[in-house]
């Protein structure tokens, strides 16, 4: 009895695993549009015979997404369990499609007929819900010159997981910079208000030939229904612009080198006052900066002429940076340029030129900084040339200005000789008051002041600690010391009172100073110098003595004159 019922059992399982499954395909909506996506879907019931082989659709559709689940239900003790396969697709291009017959192992679906409409040509005048819009300027382009790519995509609904493609480019090489961040606006077609996001890129082609700019490619999920409740739905959309093609053409052979193609460029100049004024050992700080319109910074060239025989630029490291904005890429490079005479005189700067191809117009410009004459004055320390008086006529009844400053420079004789009486004074009087102390009262001897061994310890401070500034200061205070009567007031004024091993080295303090070799500056061979200097021609550190001999010499201890 037993063996019977388990047999019974086993024939019944065999027969269930035997029948096949029923698979049901259907779409959720028919006819479809263009780059619209629609839903497809497969009620399995029972257990199919394998898993769903969808590669026919691959052919036809994109697939999107697909999702599986199950359901059992148990009724009057039957079990029956459903299994539902939805794919979301949408089609490529319009026409009548027969959707084939899915294979489920050996269990197979129904087929289905679908009908795709072909999507309107400009969805801004129909009411489209989502669209692009692209354009590329300039229609003309040369090689290495930039184009801006701009796209813009308009909604007037709400939008999940939305996406939009790079841009893509064949025919030539091309490097391709985003232009900044997306910008958002809002704007009115037809009585329709779309939410606008606008992208920019600019695109730089590396060769000649014909440049193509294929489609951009919006995909996402439009949000229908409410999104406060659980009603809501989402429906896929993918919306393609339009494709650019442009020519691009070689570096014309009447262009200069170096090769700037640009639709604006610009060369200025400032200075510290206008019109400068030079004055020697002082450094004068000249900037130069150069803008140009869709060239990368990095390829505009060095701004730094020549300067002619008594004028010295030290060039500090050049400002290089790129400004983005929607219309294009700008490159700027601006250079510090201090200029440091060594002598009086007149002098000329060279005319800075930068040649440049205009984009817009096709012809060969010049970006230029004119020439300038300078006139460069002595240091401040310097002692003006006697000026030349002329003899006027042994007499006369008029009195020519010559003889007018004659007699004004004639009456600076007889305040010397009253000073010169006051300093006989003086002479007598400390002659008097010392040979009248006490002889027990030593003699005080003559105190060395303490600013120039200061100065000299700030200046071997600042030479070991690397620091330029401090050591100028330092070294002017030496000299300044050194050269009580005309103290310099700069170092180039230093430079051409020393030897040429001292003054070289005060050169390289400038540079140091005024150049971009500030963080390398080692200020050993400048102590080096400064200390030979200083053994050979050492700081005076005690008051001159007077020129005028006194009236009584003074007789030492011995009693010798």
């Amino acid at each position: 009895m037993v063996a019977r019922v388990v047999l019974i059992l086993l024939l019944s399982l065999s027969a269930s695993g035997i029948q096949a499954a029923t698979i049901r395909a259907h779409l959720d909506r028919n006819p479809v549009t263009v780059n619209e996506s629609f839903m497809l879907s497969f009620d399995v019931q029972g257990d199919a015979d394998g898993e769903a082989d969808f590669s026919p659709l691959e052919a036809l559709f994109d697939i999107l997404s697909r999702s599986q689940g199950s359901q059992i239900q148990i009724i009057n003790g039957r079990m029956d369990r459903t299994t539902q396969w939805q794919l979301t697709l949408m089609a490529r291009a319009a026409g009548n499609y027969t959707i084939p017959a899915i294979s489920f192992g050996k269990d197979r679906s129904n087929s289905l007929s679908l009908v795709v409409q072909a999507e309107t040509t400009d969805a801004s005048t129909q009411g489209g819900t989502v669209f692009l819009e692209a354009e590329l300027t300039p229609q003309q382009a040369y090689l290495q010159s930039q184009l801006v790519y701009t796209v813009r995509l308009l909604r007037s609904v709400n939008l999940r997981s939305a996406s939009l493609s790079e841009p893509k480019l064949s025919g030539v090489e091309a490097m391709v910079e985003k232009l900044g961040d997306d910008r958002s606006f809002e704007t009115l077609r037809n009585g329709v208000r779309y939410v606008v996001v606008e992208r920019s890129f600019a695109i730089f082609p590396q060769q000649s030939g014909t440049l193509t700019v294929e489609p951009t490619v919006f995909q996402g999920q439009i949000i229908e229904g409410s999104r406060f409740n659980f009603n809501e739905t989402l429906r896929s959309r993918r919306v393609t612009s339009e494709s650019f093609s442009v020519d691009v053409q070689p570096i014309p052979a009447a262009a200069k080198r170096p090769w700037l193609p640009s639709r604006e460029l610009r060369l200025v100049e400032e200075w510290p006052q206008d019109p400068p004024r030079f004055r020697v050992g002082e450094p004068l700080t000249r900037t130069v900066t150069l803008t140009a319109s869709g060239i990368a910074a990095a390829q505009l060239p060095g701004l730094a002429g020549t300067l002619p025989d008594g004028l010295k630029q030290y060039t500090d490291r050049p400002l290089v940076k790129d400004q983005t904005r929607a219309d294009g890429l700008t490159g700027i490079r601006q250079e510090k340029i201090a200029i440091l005479p060594s002598r009086p005189g007149r002098f000329e700067l060279p005319a800075i030129e930068i040649p440049w191809w205009n984009t817009e117009t096709g012809q060969q410009q010049l970006a230029r900084i004119p020439a300038r004459s300078i006139e460069v004055s002595a240091a401040a320390d310097a002692q003006p040339a006697p000026l030349p008086v002329e003899a006027g006529p042994a007499h006369s009844d008029s009195q020519p200005a010559e003889i007018v400053q004659q007699r004004h420079a004639a009456g600076f004789w007889p305040w010397l000789s009253v000073m010169l009486v006051l300093g006989w004074l003086a002479t007598a009087f400390l002659w008097w008051r010392q040979r009248h102390k006490p002889e027990s009262e030593p003699r005080s001897s003559p105190r060395k002041p303490d600013k120039p061994n200061e100065a000299l310890r700030e200046f071997k401070r600042a030479c070991r600690h690397k620091d330029a500034g401090a050591c100028k200061i330092a070294l002017l205070k030496l000299a300044k010391n050194h050269w009580q009567e005309r103290p310099p007031t700069s170092l180039g004024v230093i430079a051409n009172r020393v030897a040429p091993a001292f003054a070289d080295a005060i050169d390289e303090l400038n540079r140091a100073l005024y150049g971009q070799d500030t963080v390398d500056w080692d200020g050993a061979r400048l102590l080096r110098e400064a200390e030979r200097w200083l053994k050979s021609d050492p700081l005076s550190t005690v008051s001159q003595p007077s020129p005028i001999q006194p009236l009584y010499p003074q007789r030492n201890p011995a009693g010798n004159a």
